[in-house]
């Protein structure tokens, strides 16, 4: 288990911009203007999310220039999720430059967010909720474990090449927890939706998430694809295990994995360019 005073000494603080943003989204009295406005306070982040919301990412024929357009287009929840993506990128900028490639973490995320959008359009029926941005964020705790534990952590990395073990496998055994379990507590400690801490906890066994299986059960299947299509690295030398029970579970068949891994090949350069600015 985490030691509470070190939990709490490991969870980074959430930009205002979010937490302004929470604010606005539960006050059922709040108007676009209300959105617009904290939004419009982070320059870098308005440029951000209207280029996202005019990528072929979502489509539209239309080109959206305005915040109270976006949020008339694709709707507060998909919203809340680009701004809670866009935080959290931000919270971990300029991390561990040292232990690993902060820009080949990012784009493994980026193609594990990828992989879990196509693999929820392809179930029956369809599965509506966002869930690009759990695989965005799905490995964040890795990213405290190497920031507060450099030299275990380098250890653990060293352990999983040399012995051909999964990565979170080697953290249970080193601290006793796993970077899933780090995620979860600072996912919690911002209020993020439960579906979505669920989906970050359980990704490498999604059975055990008591509400959220099926979207814990797609990340870990994007999880896996995104390592098989070598695009990023999270840091870990070896591939997570894929979970047999899985792909029945979801109903997605082998043609449709492939089908699933060209479409995420050929978003994937420009998502990149989106979400991480030179």
């Amino acid at each position: 288990m985490i030691d509470k005073q070190v939990q709490e000494d490991w969870i980074p603080t959430m930009p205002l911009v979010y937490v302004r943003f929470q604010e606005v989204v539960k006050d059922p009295q709040s108007t676009f203007k209300d959105f617009a406005d904290v939004i419009g306070g982070d320059t870098s982040l308005t440029s951000r999310l209207l280029k996202v919301v005019n990528s072929p990412f979502y489509g539209f024929e239309a080109k959206i220039e305005t915040i109270p357009h976006a949020l008339y287009i694709v709707g507060t929840e998909e919203l809340h999720d680009m701004v809670l993506a866009t935080s959290v990128m931000n919270v971990f900028k300029g991390y561990l430059k040292d232990l690993i490639d902060m820009e080949d973490f990012w784009r493994h995320s980026i193609a594990c967010a990828l992989a879990a959008k196509e693999i929820a359009g392809y179930m029956e029926p369809a599965q509506h909720e966002n869930l690009y941005v759990a695989g965005l964020i799905h490995d964040i705790g890795s990213l405290v474990i190497y920031n507060k534990m450099p030299d275990i952590s380098a250890g653990v990395l060293k352990e999983s090449e040399k012995h051909k073990i999964p990565q979170h496998i080697v953290e249970k055994k080193a601290f006793g927890y796993d970077h899933a379990v780090v995620g979860e507590r600072i996912l919690a400690s911002w209020n993020i939706p439960q579906r979505l801490i669920e989906s970050v906890a359980y990704h490498h066994d999604p059975f055990r998430a008591p509400n959220y299986h099926l979207e814990a059960a797609i990340i870990h299947r994007a999880d896996v694809l995104a390592h098989e299509l070598e695009l990023g690295n999270s840091g870990s030398p070896i591939p997570p295990n894929l979970n047999p029970e899985v792909d029945a579970l979801l109903g997605i068949s082998e043609d449709q994995l492939e089908e699933i891994k060209v479409e995420v090949c050929e978003q994937f350069e420009e998502t990149v360019s989106l979400l991480l600015p030179g």
